[in-house]
C-alpha cells in the first residue's frame, strides 16, 4: 500500500465485517447502525423471554404461537384511554379531571376484558394443536 492512498478493502477489517462499505470516515454511520440494531435485537429478545416466563407463570402453553399477542390487551387499553379523552358526546362542561378519570377507568377495564378473552381463547379446546379424539 502506498503512503497517502486509501487502503484496499482487503486491508481493512471493516470490509470483512460490513461488505461493500469502504473504510474511512463514512464507516461511522453503518457501524453505529449495526450496533443499534444488535442492541435492539437483544432488547426484543429479552422482552420475548419475559413474555414466555409470563405464559409459564399463568400456566398457558402456546406451542408454536407468537408471544407478542400479549401486547394486545395493553394496546387496546391505551387506545381506549386516549380515545376516551376526546370522546364526542360528552357535555361541554365536562372537565379534564373527569375525562382523565374515564380514560383511566377505560384503560383498566378494557385491558382486563381483553386479557380475559385472550386467556379463555387459549384454553378453548378448538384452538389446541392436538388431533381430535374419536368418540
Amino acid at each position: 500500500m502506498k503512503s497517502g492512498s486509501r487502503p484496499a478493502q482487503d486491508d481493512c477489517p471493516a470490509g470483512f465485517l460490513l461488505p461493500g462499505v469502504k473504510p474511512g470516515p463514512g464507516l461511522a454511520g453503518p457501524a453505529a447502525r449495526y450496533a443499534l440494531l444488535m442492541g435492539l435485537r437483544g432488547f426484543i429478545h429479552s422482552i420475548e423471554l419475559a413474555l414466555r416466563q409470563f405464559e409459564k407463570t399463568i400456566g398457558i402453553d402456546r406451542r408454536g404461537r407468537s408471544v407478542w399477542v400479549w401486547l394486545l390487551p395493553p394496546a387496546i387499553g391505551i387506545t381506549v384511554a386516549v380515545l376516551s379523552l376526546f370522546m364526542p358526546g360528552l357535555p361541554a362542561d365536562f372537565g379534564w379531571v373527569d375525562r382523565i378519570a374515564i380514560a383511566i377507568f377505560g384503560f383498566f377495564t378494557m385491558t382486563a376484558i381483553s386479557f380475559i378473552y385472550l386467556v379463555s381463547f387459549d384454553n378453548d379446546p378448538n384452538q389446541s394443536d392436538d388431533a381430535p379424539q374419536p368418540r
